[in-house]
Parts: C-alpha cells; structure tokens; sequence
C-alpha cells in the first residue's frame, strides 16, 4: 500500500502519520524507495495544478521538494527523487516517486488554503 493514490474512488493515504507539531500540518505516507506519488484530490474533486521544483533536501541527500499549486490551495510534497513532473498536472496523474529515504522512504505533504496551513488528511484521505 503506497502513496495516495486518487486514481480510485477515493484517495488512499494507507501507512501515513501525521508529524510532528512543529512542522505545523503535514503528513508522512510511508511506502517502497521508487513508488509512484499521484497528485490527490480535494474532498473528491479533481484538480489541476501547476507544479515546480522547490529545493534539494540536505544537499540532495532526502530528496527533493516540489511546490504545486492550484487556484487557493497549495501543496508541497518532500522526499521525491529528481524526476517529479515539473509542469501542468491534473489530480490523477503520476508526480513522482518516493526518494530511497534512510528511515523509511515516505512522501511528506503539507495543504494550505489561501495560504493557511491545514490537516492534509482533512481533505484527501479516506483511511
């Protein structure tokens, strides 16, 4: 059970664990080094987004960080190896893949509305 996966009816965030508070709201979703990362719905809806390279984590060394957004809302994903769709995608389609992480390869997802940072799980998670 990998990466949200919103190809189904609903997204999946099966082996995920919200973070610590001080990274504010975040989700870890825990899978295989090199499992595929789809961009999710919102509370069922299906999106497109503009999404782009943000930065290297430790010099490249726990991946990389990409920044999508779509009208209000934004997402950045962490932990994805370098060849993450950096163009127009819509919820459904393929990002990335999980970066070969010591500790446990995940992808680390953090939502905002209008700038305001909320439970990913709130609203693209059916656990």
């Amino acid at each position: 059970n990998g990466p949200s996966d919103p190809r189904a009816s609903n997204n999946d965030c099966r082996n995920s664990a919200p973070t610590c508070s001080n990274y504010g709201y975040a989700i870890d979703v825990f899978a295989a080094a090199g499992s595929p990362v789809y961009i999710p719905r919102v509370l069922g809806q299906s999106l497109t987004w503009s999404c782009g390279f943000a930065f290297e984590n430790g010099g490249g060394t726990a991946g990389n960080t990409y920044i999508c957004r779509s009208d209000q809302y934004t997402l950045i994903f962490t932990h994805l190896t370098n060849n993450a769709r950096v163009s127009t995608i819509n919820s459904g389609e393929k990002f990335g893949e999980l970066y070969p992480l010591g500790g446990g390869p995940h992808v680390h997802i953090e939502f905002a509305i209008n700038g305001q940072f909320v439970k990913p799980e709130d609203y693209f998670c059916s656990i």
